[in-house]
């Protein structure tokens, strides 16, 4: 009679202790999600602005293309400006 006593004791202490860790690892996963879920929210946020950058460098580099050519003879006359100005100065 003592050993099935002890049989029920060992069984009824068996089953609260995977219960409470059946517990822990529920509460665990809950985290593990939430926790890749805010990773495929900044992967994604990332990607747009990677994007947006890239799209932003593409229109910058066509500008330039298309408007490098006045701004370079802007800044060839400022520097011919300003060569000319020193010549003077060191006569």
């Amino acid at each position: 009679m003592e050993n099935i006593a002890k049989s029920d004791m060992f069984f009824f202490v068996t089953t609260i202790a995977v219960i409470i860790v059946t517990l822990v690892l529920v509460v665990a996963l809950a985290y593990v999600i939430r926790i890749a879920s805010d990773i495929k929210y900044i992967a994604k946020r990332a990607k747009q602005e990677t994007d947006e950058i890239a799209d932003d460098l593409k229109n910058a580099r066509e500008t330039l293309k298309s408007k490098g050519k006045t701004i370079a003879t802007i800044i060839s006359s400022l520097w011919m400006l300003r060569s000319k100005r020193r010549s003077k100065s060191k006569e």
